[in-house]
């Protein structure tokens, strides 16, 4: 929920376009040359995406640890990668 200190933390759909939109950008080439496979170049870029769009307006040094730590968490979980 945003508060007038922290005005920044509102997102929309628009955020999501935006990650989606930076993805299609990808090239087979980008891919090919990937020293990590297919999946490891979509997972970094997906990364790098969602980093840019809403990691980028976190201010409080609190959140954007919680942030990458949900990232981590995520990644490992759900996609058996290791983020670091």
């Amino acid at each position: 929920k945003p508060t007038p200190s922290c005005p920044h933390y509102r997102f929309s759909m628009r955020d999501l376009r935006a990650i989606f939109q930076g993805m299609l950008l990808q090239t087979a080439e980008d891919v090919a040359e990937s020293l990590d496979g297919a999946d490891g170049e979509h997972l970094r870029l997906f990364t790098h995406e969602i980093l840019r769009v809403f990691y980028d307006r976190i201010r409080d040094t609190h959140d954007k640890e919680w942030f990458l730590q949900m990232i981590k968490d995520v990644t490992a979980h759900h996609l058996k990668r290791d983020f670091d």
